[in-house]
Parts: structure tokens; C-alpha cells; sequence
């Protein structure tokens, strides 16, 4: 009886040494979502993209003239600024790069790019068709920062943290595509160092003395 009773209190003990140890605090982190735009393509189905050269009320029948592209994204439903029109030009670069800082317990980042022709009239932009999927023309993806997988947003892979990326839409009218790198970075924050207390005394600020 007398070695059960010491048993348990050993483990009564031990027990308590377990609640005693204190769990250190998960560092903060500071995480930051990037995407670099690279460049964009007219699709293979219509070497020039711009059917509203020819809209009713046009002076002269002319040809078919190359869009005036430009992208307008989006990481985590906040549109970030979007890049310069490339005026007349099929095949545009970019290299147009924006950040966001997202949650580090976020599990997904949303992201989605929008590629338009711009037109000064009737001043209704196109959109270009840069989504693989039926009936839809913007690009939306998501991003794992856990995995630095990107996928769609139908769950297929498209490609990896850092490697250049190229999606092209379907609709043979308004077909498009699209390069681009997803990334992010984490930075560890620090707690601000507290304070000194308030002295009424105290008229210079010293480490131990906070002027009023």
C-alpha cells in the first residue's frame, strides 16, 4: 500500500511538473503575397483582337487593329494598381509587380487577374478571355503558402512558388493569355519594447523615466 501511495505521488508530481512549463508564444509573422505580371498574348484564334474597330457609326471600314492591353489584379479581394495600357501591341510585357500583406493563418490566398482592351469609345473596355473555364473570362486562382502550390479555383495545379505561370482562356473570339509569378515572404515582428513609467520627476527620458 505504501509503494502504490508512493507511485502516485511521484506521479501526482510529475503531473504537475508538465502544467508548470510554460509554452513559448508562436513568433509573429509578417507575410507578404506578391504577384509579377510578365506579359500577355492575343490567342491563337484571332491574330487581332479588337472587334469594336468596326462597331456601327465607324467613318471608314478599316482593319481589325491590335488591342491596347492592360491587367488590373487582385490578391486577397483587394485590386492593387494596375499596369500601364500597351497601346496597340499582341504581344505586351508587363513586368509589372504588386504585394499585399494577408493573414499568416490564412490557408488559401484568393487571387485574380483581369486583362482588358482598353477603348476610348464608346469608352466600355473589353475583356479578354484569360480563364481556361467556360463562361468566364478573369483568371481566378488560389494561392497555399503552406505548399507554394497555385492552383484554380476548379482545384487543378497550374504551377509552383516562383516558377513563371501561363494561362490561356477559350473563347475563340476574345481568347487571350497571360505569364505570371506568385510569390510571398515572411518576416518575423517583434514585440515594441514597453515603455518606461510615467515619473512626475522624471524630466529627461531615461530608460526607468518617462516624462510627462
Amino acid at each position: 500500500m505504501k509503494r502504490q501511495i508512493t507511485l502516485l505521488s511521484l506521479a501526482t508530481i510529475a503531473l504537475m511538473g508538465t502544467f508548470s512549463i510554460k509554452t513559448e508564444a508562436a513568433p509573429k509573422v509578417r507575410r507578404t503575397v506578391r504577384i509579377k505580371i510578365l506579359e500577355a498574348k492575343v490567342g491563337r484564334h484571332n491574330g487581332n483582337f479588337d472587334p469594336g474597330s468596326l462597331r456601327p457609326g465607324s467613318l471608314a471600314i478599316t482593319p481589325l487593329a491590335a488591342p491596347d492591353f492592360y491587367v488590373v489584379p487582385k490578391i486577397d479581394g483587394k485590386q492593387l494598381k494596375r499596369t500601364k495600357i500597351r497601346i496597340n501591341r499582341t504581344h505586351p510585357r508587363f513586368n509589372h509587380t504588386v504585394t499585399r500583406l494577408v493573414s499568416p493563418r490564412k490557408k488559401l490566398i484568393p487571387i485574380s487577374l483581369k486583362l482588358m482592351d482598353s477603348d476610348r469609345w464608346p469608352n466600355k473596355d473589353d475583356t479578354a478571355d484569360i480563364n481556361p473555364s467556360s463562361n468566364a473570362r478573369i483568371l481566378t486562382l488560389n494561392y497555399e503558402p503552406l505548399t507554394g502550390k497555385v492552383y484554380r479555383t476548379t482545384g487543378t495545379a497550374l504551377g509552383h512558388s516562383g516558377q513563371t505561370i501561363t494561362v490561356r482562356g477559350d473563347h475563340r473570339k476574345y481568347q487571350a493569355s497571360i505569364n505570371f509569378i506568385v510569390n510571398h515572404s515572411d518576416r518575423r515582428v517583434s514585440d515594441p519594447k514597453p515603455k518606461p513609467p510615467f515619473d512626475p520627476n522624471c524630466r529627461i527620458k531615461r530608460p526607468n523615466c518617462q516624462p510627462k
